[in-house]
């Protein structure tokens, strides 16, 4: 689904029949990556934000998930589960380059590259505790550390801040070479930044409840970088619990994963055979 934050109006882009997951937008806004169940694992997608053009990027071997698009929009960045390794694939297509060998998706988390496309953005959890982020250069894969303990989130459109979120929920700001974060708001998680760079759309939890737990309403606020006018934007619902809450387009659209309860059926093989 894709919702426009100013005037509320949504618009389906795809449904499938089977998990969808990881909706990020081209730097552009003009195209979708995720990644989806197949015959051969979880493997990504791209399809145009008007739901035309869908191609399945990558193929066989273990699970690709979480993309994330190069600032051109030439390739996407993704982990591969097997073996555990960061990738980069063409978006047109073709074969897969490990970048990073090692590297699982849950131990790693963030992995956001910067608007140059070279540098890349991490957190390494440790006993289920994310210590301070780090920045990775692509090239040289020199590191340095990133602000308090958090878990990084996307860098801003000028590539001089990056945003975060800590265990309790509180979103930060970091200067990108480093030096003091401050805190913007107590309340929120998985900041995300709009077109303009001068607002941060954040998650907080809904107020409806479901029947299934693993079903959850996502409300969506925003706040500008100086931390002033904060307001709730929308609601998406319902959302499973494992799904990236949304993502923000140039536009300031919201791309997300709404979970529709499929009929229940009750099917009958008749086995041949001796």
């Amino acid at each position: 689904m894709v919702t426009d934050s100013a005037s509320g109006a949504q618009r389906e882009v795809l449904e499938r029949r089977g998990h969808v997951n990881g909706a990020v937008f081209s730097a552009d806004g003009k195209q979708l990556a995720f990644f989806a169940w197949t015959d051969e694992h979880e493997q990504l997608f791209v399809v145009g934000a008007d739901g035309s053009g869908l191609r399945q990027v990558t193929r066989g071997g273990g699970s690709s998930i979480m993309p994330r698009w190069s600032p051109d929009g030439a390739s996407l960045y993704f982990f591969q589960e097997e073996p555990a390794a960061f990738c980069r694939v063409p978006v047109s297509g073709g074969p897969v380059t490990q970048l990073i060998p090692g590297w699982r998706w849950g131990s790693i988390l963030g992995a956001w590259l910067d608007p140059s496309g070279t540098r890349i953005a991490y957190t390494t959890m440790q006993k289920g505790v994310p210590p301070a982020g780090r920045v990775r250069d692509l090239a040289s894969g020199r590191e340095q550390e990133i602000g308090p303990p958090m878990f990084v989130d996307p860098w801003s459109p000028d590539g001089k801040l990056m945003a975060g979120h800590t265990s309790e929920d509180a979103i930060l700001l970091c200067p990108a070479e480093g030096g003091p974060c401050r805190s913007l708001t107590p309340a929120g998680s998985q900041p995300r930044w709009s077109g303009d760079g001068r607002r941060l759309f954040l998650w907080r939890r809904g107020q409806r409840s479901f029947d299934d737990p693993s079903l959850r309403s996502v409300d969506v606020w925003s706040v500008g970088v100086d931390g002033a006018g904060e307001r709730r934007v929308t609601t998406l619902e319902p959302q499973h619990v494992l799904t990236t809450p949304f993502d923000v387009s140039k536009r300031d659209e919201l791309a997300w994963v709404e979970f529709r309860r499929g009929k229940e059926e009750l099917w009958l093989a008749e086995l041949g055979g001796s």
